[in-house]
């Protein structure tokens, strides 16, 4: 009996325990490189046309105001509002994986807070398309347009005979498609608030709290490090630069001042040793 204890206690495994950090770090996952730079691709279109919208949004209500300006804003819109709704579903499902290492959480964080920036951003200027278009009607002779002297000088004179055609049957259509074009425009809206809201719920991640300086973010995806390593040198060279100028600067003046005071100096003293035997 006591030589089977013997050997089943010299026959049995050591137990070997590990730190909770290493199972962690054992069971943590690497994001797949095509999905970040995918997500950081929809990011920088979704900015690029923000942008332009901007551009164009500035012309509404005024002279420059037409039928294919709210088109093209229109096209825009749509096409802005499906990136958003792309990148929504492929990046909040991966920042919330919990077993993302802490790279890839923090790259993902910054492509998010960006992400959440232009959304915020695109939605001011979708509420900025909605007053005006129900303020300076197209297709209406309640208001005219702002004569901001970018096109010609009887613009104001031929919208306000077009709008005289109230009658016509292509006039009332144009009329029920504006008033038509400002129900789906709140419904976007009303779409983008609620995709803001949701991923905001989803994804908790405060702006100050991603250390721009730690990681490489969405300029791995962009691979863009060696550019913005030469234009930081390039920036500190230039500022260098404008130091140097401005010493230098400081140096002539005061060298001039000195000599001005010098030469005046001087010439004081002869005035005043020609004028003493006189006196």
């Amino acid at each position: 009996m006591m030589s089977s204890l013997s050997r089943l206690n010299g026959d049995s495994p050591t137990v070997q325990l590990t730190s909770f950090s290493q199972v962690k770090t054992a069971l943590s996952e690497k994001v797949d490189s095509t999905t970040k730079q995918e997500c950081a691709k929809y990011v920088a279109e979704l900015n690029h046309l923000t942008a332009v919208y901007c551009t164009h949004v500035v012309c509404l209500g005024g002279s420059q105001d037409s039928d294919d300006l709210r088109e093209e804003l229109k096209r825009m819109r749509i096409q802005a509002i499906e990136l958003a709704r792309t990148n929504r579903l492929k990046l909040v499902p991966t920042l919330r994986n919990k077993l993302l290492c802490p790279e890839d959480v923090k790259d993902l964080e910054k492509i998010y807070n960006m992400f959440s920036a232009c959304l915020e951003y695109f939605e001011i200027q979708l509420l900025k398309t909605l007053f005006v278009q129900r303020e300076f009607p197209l297709h209406s002779d309640v208001k005219i347009l702002i004569n901001t002297g970018w096109a010609e000088p009887f613009s104001i004179c031929k919208k306000h005979t077009v709008t005289l055609e109230s009658l016509d049957n292509t006039q009332c259509e144009k009329k029920l498609a504006e008033t038509e074009e400002i129900k789906i425009l709140e419904k976007d809206i009303s779409d983008l608030q609620e995709l803001l809201y949701n991923i905001n719920n989803l994804i908790a991640v405060q702006p100050w709290e991603v250390d721009p300086d730690v990681g490489t973010g969405a300029t791995e995806c962009s691979n863009s490090d060696n550019s913005s390593d030469t234009s930081s040198t390039s920036s500190l060279n230039v500022q260098r630069g404008i130091r140097q100028g401005y010493k230098r600067k400081r140096c002539v003046i005061i060298i001039t001042v000195s000599c001005i005071l010098l030469i005046s100096v001087v010439i004081t003293t002869i005035v005043l040793l020609q004028e003493s035997p006189f006196s």
